[in-house]
C-alpha cells in the first residue's frame, strides 16, 4: 500500500507555494509612490530637505521627484536654506563645515567652526543662516557657543565660551539653533512682511 506525501513534506509544500505567490504578487503590485499627497492640492514651491545620514540636501518637486540636489563630501547633513540669490547655504555637520553652494555646484562659500582658538575638534555645528547684512549667525554645538561672522569670516559677535559648557550667564550647553529675530533672509518670510520687516499700515 503506497504511503501518502507526509505532513512535514506537505508543509514544506505549502510554504513554497505561499513564497511564490507573494514573490509574484510583490513584482505585479505598483511601485510606492515617491509623494503621497491630497487630490487638488498643491504646494506653493518646492521643498529642500536636509537628509541627515544620506549626507545631502534635496530639492523636491510636488511630485515627489528631485529637482536637485548636493552630496560631495557632506558628513552629516544638519541644517540648508534657499538664499535669496539662488544659492543653498548648508551645515555640513561631520566636517564642522558652513558653506554656501551655487545651483550649479560650485562651492561659493566656505567657514569651518574648528578653527578657533580652542575650540573642539568636532563641534558638530548644527545651524547656519545668512543675514540680511550679508553675515552668517552660527549654532556650534559641542563649542557651547553662538556666534556671528560677517562677510569677511571674521566673528563679530558670540555668546558662550568657545568649548566651555555652562548654564551661567555667558555660557551655553549645546545650542542646537541660532536666528536673528526678524530677519527671515533665506527663510520662509511671515504673511504680511516685506524682505522680513513687519510691514505697519498707515493710520
Amino acid at each position: 500500500m503506497r504511503k501518502g506525501p507526509s505532513v512535514r513534506a506537505l508543509a514544506a509544500s505549502m510554504l513554497l507555494t505561499f513564497i511564490l505567490i507573494a514573490s509574484m504578487m510583490a513584482l505585479a503590485a505598483p511601485a510606492a509612490a515617491a509623494a503621497i499627497s491630497k487630490p487638488g492640492f498643491n504646494l506653493p514651491g518646492n521643498v529642500l530637505v536636509t537628509d541627515q545620514f544620506n549626507n545631502r540636501v534635496i530639492e523636491i518637486n510636488h511630485a515627489g521627484r528631485i529637482a536637485w540636489q548636493y552630496s560631495a563630501g557632506i558628513n552629516l547633513a544638519a541644517f540648508a536654506s534657499r538664499l535669496p540669490n539662488g544659492n543653498t547655504l548648508i551645515t555640513d555637520s561631520g566636517n564642522a563645515r558652513i558653506f554656501e553652494v551655487t545651483p550649479q555646484r560650485n562651492v561659493a562659500f566656505t567657514y569651518f567652526t574648528n578653527t578657533s582658538e580652542n575650540s573642539n575638534p568636532n563641534p558638530l555645528p548644527t545651524n547656519a543662516v545668512r543675514l540680511r547684512d550679508g553675515g552668517t549667525m552660527i549654532a556650534d554645538q559641542f563649542n557651547h557657543r553662538v556666534f556671528k561672522i560677517d562677510a569677511n569670516k571674521d566673528i563679530v559677535w558670540q555668546y558662550g565660551m568657545t568649548n566651555v559648557v555652562g548654564n551661567t550667564p555667558g555660557l551655553l550647553n549645546a545650542p542646537y539653533t541660532a536666528f536673528v529675530i526678524g530677519d527671515y533672509t533665506g527663510q520662509t518670510v511671515p504673511p504680511g512682511t516685506v524682505f522680513g520687516v513687519q510691514m505697519i499700515p498707515a493710520d
